[in-house]
This record gives C-alpha cells, sequence and structure tokens, in this order.
C-alpha cells in the first residue's frame, strides 16, 4: 500500500491498520506537536453515500460525547480523490483485547474489576451525550496513557453507534456475538437502550475475569464455576450485568459503575484484593499497538488526562499497604534475576521474557473478534515473512495493537517461546468472525494450517510444512481477503470486485474456523457450509 507523505497538514509517518471499510495511519501535526491518528475511507466504498455518512456520522458522534473516557475527533477532511478521513487523538497502550492476548487467559481480579469499572464510565459518558454504542467489548476498549505513568480507560469505535433518541426504535441486528444483548439480535423486539450496553460491559467483565467469552444469554456458564475463588459480590454483580431479561439488569452504565466500585472498596478494605488503583498498580509502559477496523472497534485517539477513581480502601490502610507491596515487589525482581542468572536462560528466553511486561514495538497487528467461549486461540493477521515465521518474531519486535482505531493492522500469530504449545499439546482451532481481513503479504495461523493472502493476489493454505493444499487461483487478480459479516469468504481484487468466494452468503455471522485437522471451513451454527478439503 502507498503511503501518502501528507494528509491535510498531517505528516504521515507509518501505517496502523486497514480494514473492510477503512484504513488508519499514524501521522504528526507539526502545528501542535503532537502524534496523531488519520482515518481515512478506503476506495472501494467512497463512491457509496451511505457508508460515506456511517464513515463521518461515527466521527460525529465521538465528537458529540466529549469526555476525556471517550477518543476524541481533532480534524475532518477530505482527500484530493474525494475519500473523506478524520483525525484522532493517538491512543497507545492497545485494547482490552491486547490485554487477555497478552496474558492468555483471565486478568488479576483487582485489575479487572478497575478496567471493567473505568469502561462502564466511559459508556456512561456516551450515554449522558446521548450515544449508544452497541458493539461494547473488548477491542472497542482502548488502553491511552494518563497521568504519573497510569492507564486510562477510552471508549472507542462507534462504528454501530445511534443516538439514545432514537433507539427505542433500532430492531435491525446490530453488535458482536457473546457481547450483544438478547434485544439486539431481536428484529421484532421493543427496540434497544442503554441497558443493552450494560449487557456488554457485564460480558467484558466476565471475560477480563475469566478469559472466556460469554455463551448465549440465559446459558452463560456460571461465573463461580470457571472462577470458583472469585467472591460472591463479584458474581452477583456480573450475573446481574448479564440478565436476559433487561429489566432484571443495573438501570444503567453508571449505576453498574458504582456497584463495581462498591465492590472492590469492600473487597481491598477486607484484604481479598489488593489495591487497585493507579497509585497502588502503576501499569507497565507500552508503546502504541494497532487495532482493527470493523468500524466497530477501537479509533484512535486519547484525549486529555483523567485520573481513574481509586478503590477505596481507608487512607490509613492504603499507607500501610503501599510499603509492604513494595517490598514484595522488589523481593520478586531480586528473586527473579537470580533465577535467570542460575538458570542460564538462552537469549531467546530472556528476550521472550522482556516482551511479556516490556514495551511492545510499533509493529501492526490485526484486531479480530473473540472466538467462542470453547475456542482456545484467537486470529490476528500478521505480515509473511516467510512459511516458517520464527517465533522469536514477536520478542525482537513485539507487535500489538494501538487502542485508537478500528482498522485491522498486520502482526505476527507465532506465539512467544514462553507462550509456545508443548510438543504434546493438542492443536487449537482458530476462528475468524465478521469483516476480519487479510491484506497482500498477512496472514492466520492455527496449529495445523496457515492461510495467507499472498502478494500476486493468490490466497493460499499451507499445512503445518509449509505446504501447498490449497488456493484460490486469484494469482495477478486477487487484493485482499475478507470473512465477510454476511457468512462469505471473499477474495477481491483492487477494484473492489470480487474474484472468488465461498458461496456461503446468506448465513450472518458464520465463521472461518483453522480446524485442527488442517482443514479450513465456513461454519454456521454448528454446520460446515464450505470446507477447502485441507485436512490431514
Amino acid at each position: 500500500m502507498h503511503l501518502p507523505h501528507k494528509i491535510g497538514r498531517y505528516r504521515v509517518e507509518r501505517l496502523l491498520g486497514t480494514g473492510a471499510f477503512a484504513v488508519v495511519w499514524l501521522a504528526y501535526d507539526d502545528s501542535l506537536d503532537a502524534p496523531v491518528a488519520v482515518k481515512v475511507m478506503t476506495e472501494n466504498w467512497s463512491y457509496r453515500l451511505d457508508m460515506r455518512e456511517r464513515f463521518l456520522t461515527e466521527a460525529r458522534l465521538l465528537r458529540q460525547a466529549a469526555s476525556s473516557r471517550v477518543i476524541q475527533v481533532y480534524d475532518v477532511g477530505e482527500l484530493d480523490d474525494g475519500r473523506p478521513y478524520f483525525v484522532m487523538e493517538y491512543a497507545g497502550r492497545g485494547t482490552l483485547a491486547d490485554r487477555l492476548a497478552d496474558v492468555g487467559g483471565p486478568l488479576p481480579t483487582a485489575e479487572a474489576l478497575r478496567l471493567a469499572t473505568e469502561a462502564a464510565r466511559g459508556t456512561a459518558a456516551l450515554h449522558e451525550a446521548g450515544v449508544l454504542h452497541r458493539d461494547v467489548k473488548p477491542s472497542n476498549i482502548l488502553v491511552g496513557l494518563g497521568p504519573g505513568g497510569r492507564d486510562r480507560v477510552l471508549m472507542g469505535d462507534l462504528g454501530l453507534a445511534k443516538s439514545l433518541a432514537h433507539a427505542s426504535s433500532l430492531t435491525l441486528t446490530a453488535g458482536s456475538v457473546g457481547y450483544m444483548a438478547p434485544e439486539q439480535s431481536d428484529p421484532d423486539g421493543a427496540g434497544m437502550d442503554g441497558r443493552s450496553d450494560v449487557y456488554g460491559l457485564g460480558a467484558v467483565t466476565y471475560e477480563l475475569l475469566t478469559g472466556k467469552v460469554p455463551g448465549p444469554a440465559g446459558s452463560i456458564v456460571p461465573l463461580h464455576e470457571l472462577r470458583p475463588d472469585l467472591p460472591a459480590a463479584v458474581q452477583g454483580v456480573v450475573t446481574r450485568a448479564l440478565e436476559a431479561d433487561r429489566e432484571l439488569r443495573f438501570a444503567s452504565a453508571a449505576q453498574f459503575a458504582d456497584e463495581l466500585s462498591s465492590v472492590i472498596q469492600e473487597l481491598v478494605t477486607t484484604g481479598s484484593v489488593p489495591d487497585p488503583s493507579p497509585e497502588a498498580v502503576p501499569a507497565p509502559p507500552t508503546e502504541p499497538t494497532e487495532a482493527s477496523d470493523d468500524v466497530p472497534a477501537c479509533d484512535p485517539a486519547t484525549d486529555a488526562p483523567q485520573p481513574l477513581p481509586q478503590a477505596a480502601a481507608p487512607a490509613g490502610t492504603r499507607r500501610a499497604v503501599a510499603p509492604r507491596r513494595r517490598l514484595l515487589v522488589a523481593t520478586a525482581v531480586v528473586g527473579a534475576a537470580v533465577a535467570l542468572l542460575a538458570g542460564g536462560l538462552s537469549m531467546q528466553d530472556r528476550l521472550a521474557l522482556h516482551t511479556s511486561t516490556a514495551a511492545h514495538s510499533s509493529a501492526p497487528r490485526v484486531q479480530t473478534s473473540k472466538p467462542p467461549a470453547d475456542a482456545t486461540m484467537s486470529a490476528k493477521p500478521t505480515h509473511e515473512p516467510s512459511h516458517t515465521p520464527s517465533p522469536s518474531h514477536r520478542g525482537s519486535e513485539p507487535p500489538r495493537r494501538t487502542g485508537h482505531s478500528t482498522t485491522p493492522v498486520s502482526a505476527s500469530r507465532s506465539p512467544s517461546p514462553s507462550s509456545s504449545p508443548s510438543a504434546s499439546a493438542s492443536p487449537k482451532p482458530l476462528y475468524i468472525r465478521r469483516d476480519q481481513q487479510l491484506m497482500p503479504g498477512q496472514f492466520w495461523r492455527s496449529d495445523s494450517s496457515t492461510v495467507n493472502m499472498q502478494a500476486d493476489g493468490n490466497l493460499v493454505i499451507r499445512d503445518e510444512k509449509g505446504m501447498a493444499r490449497w488456493s484460490s487461483g486469484t494469482a495477478d487478480r486477487g487484493y485482499r481477503a475478507i470473512m465477510q459479516a454476511d457468512g462469505n469468504f471473499v477474495v477481491y481484487d483492487r477494484a473492489g470486485l470480487s474474484v472468488w468466494g465461498s458461496g456461503t452468503a446468506g448465513h450472518d455471522n458464520a465463521v472461518l474456523c483453522l480446524r485442527p485437522d488442517g482443514d479450513v471451513t465456513v461454519e454456521y451454527k454448528g454446520a460446515v457450509l464450505w470446507s477447502a478439503g485441507t485436512g490431514h
């Protein structure tokens, strides 16, 4: 993709991400001496007046919120070829989806509750501005840099957002599976209100605490079965937010935030969890990462610093706890150093250990929807360095998503040495959901197969040895591959015309699955609609 020198007055530095509807660039505003993220509509959609309006509506709603808890828009404009763009603040600590992926499971209880509380505050700010988000999920909740190096949680990606004033008349399905309230998928229902976003917040909190996306409303695995160690108060708050009947949920995002805050205070006071306040748990510095664009995901931006609310233990308690925590941390650091020296770790292992807490590089990474609850891997399209990229890629140039944009970007799918499955580990499926795409040179990889959009335009499926087992036959014609929201897996040329498709349109929210046996399939409600026949 051609790197423009400037977009308006903004000097372009590098690509942050590409998606189905937009491209996001990291740029620099020389006048304000600050980095910005510029979101530009893709050429193949710019002629559609309805899509142009949807694109600009997102910018207007972000601007309407005007909150330090919501990603802000600085400017809008139009390129010489007529494509619209808007300029947002640059948030650099990724999304909550990134954080879950980095950990590979649930977050510590105190951190999970603190982040969920801040997300609820941000959603409440949107509601106060008259905006219904409709797609609250970890990949749309960003983490920026706050005062003193602390985390600042921001709500982003308003691609599906609507005015609350008209929410009761919304009857079309919208949202992401696993985070979508029942009323969002019922065309014959009574519309939506702020409680629909409360359900999404409950689903986010559930995932932060368990590492799993909740199942369908009404059949969600109870928290205590996945986390029997969680206090009853935590389970009660999350369960209420996930009630299928919205009349039983919290009345507002603000009320949900207040309840979470009260639970945190109770747990800190009783010593059940460590103090999750920013002062007690400063976030490790990280560099911006990339996000993806489904146009409901996360838009680049950070706004004026806003201190995170502090879960309150009594002042005396905090003063007593902080020194003890610092002593424990210091002891742990010394112990880790001794272990490294005594164990004689290889350089690669030390690098992998370092990347678990060090700042991530600016290498782009694609944002993807979370797989079903039983899935154990998530899709992260990446640039194809070779047919067998080294697992140490993440150590040498650790990719991460910038908590600031909705557009997918490239990153290494390979696990770090410290997280690589053992030789005896069972292969895991990889699920790719709606509107996720591969640009030339990017790929999705599971343990048994790789789906690669080659630079020559051919979509190729390879086995674990790098042998090609299937291709779309679109060499010299294809450009990008998309798993569309309508269930069709399609290869498009540069003009936006389809040159190959799986023929599975009409199955909204179907998923592309890289199966453990090496086959690649399009699946809908457990049924296989298309197979590449690459099982082996």
